[in-house]
């Protein structure tokens, strides 16, 4: 018995091979029969996702008997569902720009293909230019990305519209590292008196030290936290991410407040330790839903698991008035609410 060795879906079907053993003779027939997890017999090899269990039949041979139903607890295979390419992202984010601007799109997603429209259309790999190097925006413009992957299911669509107005209020924003991470700031451009958010995240080995200024008179609401925000001056302003390398054995463990309050400090974990669950941060009109592994609050990070590289945890809250009306609608989900958080 053979279970197919390609369980990933792709439409196609995913047949075993069953065969008398080497060196037997005289044994009949063999029909393979599959079945879904209802035990449900299917008319042939499954195409779609799910568990299967395989049964044969055996007809009567020159030295064996017929037989019916054969099967074993490990006759089963399971058709999952594909990976999906990461969202392509977009650097510098979009915005309104006093001078031309070079952009870049980067996918997280190794070895996986970028397209690209400027004519707002839809990309696709039959429908876009694939993405070699930056590209030169000297006026207003919709960048519409798409990635792919053989094997993969294709990314979300990302968008980015840059508006170049020489004539603008707006200030420029530069952000800059030392080359042990990356850093940006949201939004890129702006009048004065704005609140400009910067997000620091390092490289794996090294962890986050301070924000320095390399020109504008701003001052850090805290720029010794990676994710912290300054009030725009009225003139351009260039900033910088600096990083230090982790002790031997060390990963840094990151909080970002996520929009709302104060983000507890970063912690260094010994490499293959678990990271200490931080006191939870409070924002009035707001109640707060736990650590997730990204910004959009889709994956609860599990805290005992061991660490085994740098990682940044969001904060997820939720409307207090919200999270009321939930709970009177759903109070079992509420209940699991509580006893989690």
């Amino acid at each position: 018995m053979t279970l197919p060795s390609d369980t990933i879906y792709d439409g196609n079907s995913k047949a075993v091979t069953a065969e008398a053993a080497s060196g037997v003779t005289g044994m009949g027939t063999i029909t393979v029969k599959y079945y879904d997890s209802e035990n449900n017999k299917l008319t042939g090899a499954p195409t779609e996702i799910g568990t299967y269990k395989v049964k044969i039949d055996v007809t009567e041979g020159d030295s064996y008997t017929a037989a019916t139903d054969v099967t074993d607890d490990t006759w089963t295979f399971t058709i999952s569902e594909p990976g999906k390419v990461s969202t392509p992202t977009f650097s510098p984010v979009e915005g309104t720009y006093k001078a031309s601007k070079d952009v870049t799109i980067s996918c997280e997603t190794d070895e996986a293909e970028i397209y690209f429209t400027t004519d707002k259309s839809t990309p696709s790999k039959e429908n876009g230019t694939k993405y070699a190097s930056a590209i030169t925006v000297t006026d207003t413009t919709t960048i519409r990305a798409i990635a792919v992957k053989e094997g993969m299911t294709n990314s979300e669509v990302a968008s980015a519209t840059y508006t170049i107005n020489p004539s603008s209020n707006d200030h420029n924003i530069t952000v800059k590292n030392d080359g042990n991470g990356s850093a940006t700031a949201t939004p890129t451009s702006a009048t004065a008196g704005t609140t400009v958010e910067i997000e620091a995240t390092p490289n794996s080995g090294y962890h986050f030290k301070e924000w320095q200024v390399e020109s504008g008179n701003i001052n850090f609401d805290d720029k010794n936290s990676s994710t912290t925000t300054f009030a725009m001056v009225d003139s351009d302003v260039s900033i910088k991410a600096v990083f230090e390398k982790n002790p031997p054995g060390t990963y840094t463990v990151t909080f970002n407040a996520n929009g709302h309050g104060e983000a507890p400090d970063a912690q260094t974990v010994i490499s293959g330790e678990k990271a200490e669950y931080p006191e939870k941060p409070t924002v009035e009109g707001y109640i707060f839903g736990g650590w997730y592994t990204e910004k959009e609050c889709n994956t609860l990070y599990d805290f005992t698991s061991p660490v085994t590289g740098n990682i940044t945890l969001y904060a997820k809250w939720d409307d207090d008035q919200s999270i009321y009306g939930f709970r009177g609608a759903c109070p079992s989900i509420m209940k699991r609410f509580m006893e989690e958080y």
